[in-house]
């Protein structure tokens, strides 16, 4: 017990577990962790958060995965060279041991955010840097199957082909490498940063420890318990749930990039209209006009959403009441979809033949209602009013798998 231990033993320095106790520990904390990116998954999807498909989901998770493992092998390194060359007056692999995970899994985690979005404004020099910020850090994960043969029975499923992606193995392994990238830039900043408040750090730490030192070098070893074992646990799915915030706000800042579409009028010069022409002119210009303040109407809300700051776009984001998809707005097409004239998914027959029957991805669409395709089925169809770039008809908002073709951007007109 405490009571038998001398002086000396308790102010003995602190050092970090080894072994196979090391690792059994380790396989706890991701264990901790998967659980708590799980249930956040499973609450975003419940609530209507986010409608990430289950693969995606996976597919961030092992990025993540691949960088706390990166992390944690820096952090020991660090650790033990911090207490074997600091010339300070306490040298303690715990102290700096807990020092790093609490600057990490904090201010950490902004200092990531912040390269990211740094590395994604390096595209308006071009080239590469366009490149690695447009066709991986910004871009999906997943990619669609390759085309079926002409089997009859597939063809009829087509839109439930479309829907089963694949992993995009090139682009998920670049992504994976610019995330180490930024990982081992900010611990890098991180152990700067340590090295000169160290003083401060290590006073702040003693203090916090403090009150589990007796029991240092007993059976009952408090401070490796809360070192080792409760801060990382707790500080690790923080920082996880925090990271997963930002591969989704990374993903909905994407959105941002759609330039706006060119609404083009055939006008034509002079007084050789008739009156047929010339109405059909005005009805073009009309509906041109109508879309330009729908964008208009969606770059207003979308530049809110840019100025709204770390604490709401990372921290609060699971929790607060932003997204509305699923409610009538104004929504911009992800995923280029096909348009029905029905919910039985027909394809909409087109009053001339240039009128389009698919939206192209960035476009903007008015959702008037929503309604499932069948009883519980994560498939929905949302009603869209005709604009210059579509006509009337039904869209696939949410397919089979859950993945989503367009996204709430504002409220109706008139609650706006």
């Amino acid at each position: 017990g405490s009571a038998s231990m001398s002086n000396d033993e308790s102010t003995e320095p602190c050092t970090l577990l080894t072994g196979p106790l090391h690792y059994l520990l380790q396989v706890l904390l991701v264990g901790v962790s998967l659980t708590a990116l799980y249930l956040k998954n499973k609450w975003e999807n419940i609530t209507g958060k986010s409608n990430r498909t289950f693969l995606q989901f996976l597919c961030d998770s092992f990025k993540q995965l691949l960088g706390a493992a990166w992390m944690h092998v820096l952090n020991l390194a660090f650790a033990n060279i911090f207490s074997s060359y600091m010339t300070f007056k306490v040298k303690d692999e715990c102290n700096w041991y807990w020092i790093e995970i609490m600057i990490d899994t904090t201010l950490g985690v902004f200092i990531e955010y912040w390269l990211l979005l740094n590395f994604i404004d390096l595209k308006r020099y071009g080239g590469c840097f366009d490149y690695l910020a447009t066709q991986v850090i910004q871009a999906r994960s997943l990619k669609d199957p390759e085309p079926l043969d002409n089997n009859q029975q597939r063809l009829l499923d087509e839109d439930r082909q479309e829907s089963l992606q694949v992993v995009d193995v090139f682009k998920y392994i670049l992504q994976v490498l610019v995330w180490l990238c930024i990982v081992t830039l900010m611990k890098l900043m991180m152990c700067l940063s340590m090295i000169i408040f160290a003083p401060q750090l290590q006073v702040v730490a003693s203090f916090v420890l403090a009150p589990f030192v007796p029991w240092r070098g007993s059976f009952y070893d408090l401070e490796l318990l809360v070192v080792m074992i409760l801060t990382p646990a707790v500080m690790d799915a923080f920082q996880l749930i925090l990271q997963d915030n930002i591969f989704l706000d990374i993903d909905t800042g994407s959105v941002l990039e759609y330039e706006a579409p060119q609404v083009e009028s055939n006008l034509q010069s002079g007084f050789n209209l008739t009156v047929k022409q010339a109405t059909k002119e005005v009805r073009e210009w009309k509906d041109a006009f109508t879309y330009l303040l729908m964008d208009v109407r969606a770059l207003r809300f979308e530049l809110d959403y840019a100025r709204s700051g770390f604490i709401s776009r990372i921290i609060t984001v699971s929790i607060r009441e932003r997204m509305k998809d699923g409610k009538p707005g104004l929504y911009r097409v992800v995923k280029k979809t096909k348009i029905y004239n029905s919910l039985e998914g027909n394809y909409v027959l087109a009053e001339a033949q240039e009128a389009p029957r698919e939206i192209q991805e960035g476009l903007l669409v008015e959702v008037t209602e929503f309604a499932p395709v069948t009883e519980g089925s994560k498939e929905r169809m949302a009603k869209i009013e005709k604009t210059a770039m579509n006509p009337a008809g039904w869209i696939r908002v949410v397919d089979e798998l859950g993945t989503q073709s367009a996204r709430f951007v504002a409220p109706p007109e008139t609650a706006a």
